[in-house]
């Protein structure tokens, strides 16, 4: 896809079309790392924000499940014996 580099003020932009911007999860003022590939003449542009580790998102999901066992595990007990 083909853009061009506008003016904002004094500083220059590209504009990035929405769809892009939704598969990044990304919208206006989100915070992202630019890296410059001088190699192949590339720019890289990435949420600044780090996608959550597979550790993370397993303490979370146990602590969620933990959670959920506490709050209905005598409803669900009392269900079972019926």
């Amino acid at each position: 896809m083909i853009r061009t580099v506008c003016r904002i003020g004094a500083a220059q932009a590209v504009p990035v079309p929405k769809e892009v911007l939704e598969k990044l999860k990304l919208k206006v003022g989100s915070k992202v790392d630019i890296d410059l590939d001088e190699k192949n003449c590339r720019i890289i542009i990435r949420s600044a924000v780090p996608e959550p580790t597979r550790e993370v998102i397993d303490r979370t999901f146990a602590l969620q499940v933990d959670d959920f066992i506490k709050r209905y595990g005598p409803a669900i007990k009392s269900l079972a014996r019926r």
